[in-house]
């Protein structure tokens, strides 16, 4: 903290009492008082966005107050990016399969992570298989080839800095390469260069039986 030298000040957490040495001369007398504070870790912090109010109460020594405050809006920020696999990646139509995702947030705020969203557009070859979710993410969306399938968190609100993802599958017609376009978003999450990916596969068409 830096304060006026007339001032006397004690505490190192708010509410810190100050008070003026040597009287108050008649008239207009201003003091200058200034704070340095820390805000709460940031994994601490929930919602990312919060704004703390710091106020200031003078007394005369007639007894009378003079109020007032500042309002400070301390932003913490996420960076989510978001990466997948197949497995198997070489596939025949007819055959099940599941991608295994991974959300990443690099921080430095880890908490809140209720807001994350997972998308997963699958190609036309390939269909949603509901019944190979794992993970803490609900998935809904068309079992029809080609669907977009939207996920939402539903794990810890302080999720860390990794969360993993198994979204079921099935290849439903040949292609030489079948790519799945991924995407995570969340607000307050400035790098956007980071949250999409993508997943390919090859489907060989079924052997005649």
């Amino acid at each position: 903290q830096t304060v006026d030298p007339a001032l006397s000040c004690n505490g190192t957490t708010f509410p810190v009492s100050c008070s003026l040495s040597g009287g108050v001369p008649i008239g207009t007398d201003t003091r200058v008082l200034s704070f340095s504070a820390l805000t709460p870790p940031a994994a601490t912090i929930s919602p990312p966005t919060q704004s703390f109010i710091v106020g200031a109460i003078a007394t005369s020594a007639g007894g009378s107050d003079f109020g007032g405050s500042t309002t400070t809006t301390v932003t913490v920020q996420r960076d989510f990016s978001i990466s997948g696999s197949a497995n198997p990646s070489a596939l025949v139509v007819g055959q099940d399969f599941a991608y295994a995702l991974t959300v990443n947030n690099a921080g430095p705020f880890t908490g809140d992570w209720g807001s994350v969203q997972v998308t997963v557009d699958l190609p036309d070859a390939v269909r949603f298989r509901p019944a190979g979710n794992s993970g803490p993410f609900n998935c809904s969306g068309s079992t029809a080839p080609g669907s977009l399938i939207a996920c939402s968190y539903t794990g810890p609100a302080n999720g860390g800095s990794v969360q993993s993802l198994t979204l079921g599958a099935s290849a439903a017609a040949a292609a030489t390469t079948a790519v799945a376009l991924l995407t995570v978003s969340a607000p307050v999450d400035p790098n956007g260069n980071n949250n999409s990916g993508s997943v390919g596969v090859s489907i060989a068409a079924a052997l005649a039986q």
